[in-house]
């Protein structure tokens, strides 16, 4: 007997057990970095086949992050200003200029009032040829004490963390397990949002980031950028939608399609409707996949 009270002294816990407050405590609402989307503190993946348009819509949801807009019609909703960090090492100069036009005006027009300039300079910081090298943990710190974000983005991780084989899981690890030693050391709130090239192979199931499966297992959650098969509209532009991928308890809950349209004949903005019910050249995208996918 004496022996069994011994062992049940041994392994006492040295805390209450708090299970009960848990599971009886009145539930409160999650803290998100972008709503719908990206909670708070969680390090995401955004994965799309190459002109699905995940630039444009990273400095759109960007935007509308750091001056408190709401954006895609809606779907992300309005929400108090955040810090955003940019690191663009994917797009050329010139390119990165003209997304981060298209998305201002684009955003002006779909909410019809233009986003405040003053957000926009204390909350946005877009930086191009910053990372890219073996010591691209060391800078990115330096950048994230400087500005100290709620957000980051990163596209895409191929450049920005200097990959040498993107079909190493042991590299893609790695990487993953930086940024969360990195956001345990300056803010356990950041968010992070990885660009990922994907293999959007519909065949009833698949939908996978392209090179290491690790990418995918090392993040909190996955969203997929899926582009309408097929060419491009006459303008230049491809329907996509947004689909869940690798989710948890919170995430995005089921797709939200998006409508992209040029502000004016001089591409001016890029507006992007969003809804999360499919319209009508929607629903024959996906009445064709559905086919192929026979």
């Amino acid at each position: 007997m004496a022996d069994t009270d011994e062992a049940a002294e041994a392994v006492e816990p040295d805390e209450p057990n708090n299970i009960i407050d848990l599971l009886f405590a009145e539930e409160q609402p999650p803290d998100w970095a972008v709503s719908g989307l990206f909670l708070q503190g969680g390090i995401y993946a955004l994965g799309g086949e190459a002109g699905a348009g995940k630039s444009s819509l990273c400095y759109t949801l960007a935007i509308a992050a750091a001056t408190g807009e709401a954006c895609l019609s809606g779907c992300v909703p309005s929400s108090q200003p955040k810090r955003v960090l940019y690191f663009d090492e994917e797009n050329s100069p010139q390119d990165r200029v003209k997304y981060i036009r298209w998305a201002f005006y684009g955003l002006q027009a779909l909410n019809k009032r233009e986003p405040d300039l003053g957000l926009l300079v204390d909350n946005l910081w877009c930086y191009t040829d910053k990372l890219g090298d073996d010591d691209w943990e060391a800078k990115l710190i330096e950048k994230v004490d400087r500005v100290k974000p709620n957000i980051i983005f990163f596209d895409t991780a191929n450049p920005c963390f200097n990959v040498d084989d993107e079909n190493s899981n042991s590299e893609a690890s790695k990487i993953v397990k930086r940024l969360r030693r990195v956001i345990k050391r300056c803010d356990p709130t950041i968010t992070v949002v990885i660009l990922k090239h994907a293999k959007i192979r519909v065949d009833g199931s698949n939908r996978t980031l392209r090179g290491a499966k690790a990418w995918q297992g090392a993040v909190d959650g996955v969203v997929f950028q899926v582009k309408a098969p097929g060419r491009p509209k006459k303008e230049g532009l491809s329907l996509t939608r947004l689909e869940p991928g690798k989710t948890r308890a919170f995430g995005l809950g089921g797709p939200i399609y998006i409508s992209p349209e040029w502000l004016n004949p001089n591409r001016k903005g890029l507006i992007l409707k969003g809804d999360v019910r499919p319209n009508a050249e929607h629903k024959m995208v996906e009445k064709k996949e559905e086919e192929a996918a026979k």
